[in-house]
């Protein structure tokens, strides 16, 4: 039987259900792989902000009165109460060396992430209060340690700006090997290798990383800066 003129073939219609079926996967497949994609940089942006916080407790800007080695000196305290306690028939002392030894662990790591955040708190207002402005702080932080590293920082002042002889000086300042260089109207200072070995289970950190930006902008881009206005301070690793 013929088919009448402008109408689909039944092959022709099989072939545009295809066409319509693949358009609904690919258009499936696209938004699998853009809940995958949002799922990675969630994962990143967390991965890194450990990384973050963790710089932070390890180099804090005052001492600490809660640290790993007094909580673990601590639990070791009511191990002995415990066992001692038990074996003297002092069940009081005994129990209360059993609820440290049960506690002071769990405490150490929720504290320990709250004393994280308050530091990262305390470092952004350091951050602001600045005389200029800093980029790529964090986001250097936040990266994923090494055990050796260099970073890289970038200086534009207004004017002229230093000598070379004084921006080499300056950046001295603030310890380690430097190279210094003049880089699109301002400067370019790379670090000399930062280094944060790993021991046994424990992986390196950015600590070093940490100490360093301090160690500039502290030592080096602040008393610069008296004479030398800075209007932009970028890291990058």
């Amino acid at each position: 039987m013929d088919t009448p003129r402008g109408a689909e073939t039944p092959l022709e219609e099989l072939a545009r259900e295809g066409r319509t079926r693949a358009q609904a996967a690919a258009a499936a497949e696209a938004v699998r792989q853009r809940e995958e994609e949002r799922a990675s940089r969630r994962a990143v942006l967390r991965i890194g902000r450990t990384y973050l916080l963790d710089a932070l407790v390890e180099q804090p800007r005052r001492p600490q009165l809660i640290t790993l080695p007094r909580v673990l000196a601590a639990t070791a305290l009511c191990c002995v109460m415990w066992i001692g306690g038990d074996a003297l028939g002092l069940p009081r002392v005994s129990g209360v060396g059993l609820a440290g030894v049960l506690v002071l662990p769990f405490a150490w790591f929720g504290l320990r992430r709250w004393n994280a955040v308050r530091l990262l708190r305390a470092e952004r207002a350091w951050l602001h209060d600045l005389p200029f402005p800093v980029f790529g702080y964090f986001d250097t932080l936040s990266a994923g340690p090494e055990e050796e590293c260099t970073l890289r920082v970038k200086v534009w002042t207004l004017g002229e700006g230093p000598s070379d002889e004084v921006m080499e000086g300056m950046a001295g300042r603030a310890g380690g090997a430097m190279s210094v260089a003049r880089s699109r109207g301002g400067w370019r200072i790379e670090s000399g290798i930062l280094r944060s070995p790993a021991f046994d289970e424990a992986g390196p950190t950015n600590g070093a990383r940490l100490a360093w930006m301090r160690s500039v902008i502290e030592e080096s881009l602040l008393p610069l800066h008296r004479v030398h206005p800075i209007r932009r301070v970028e890291f990058a690793d």
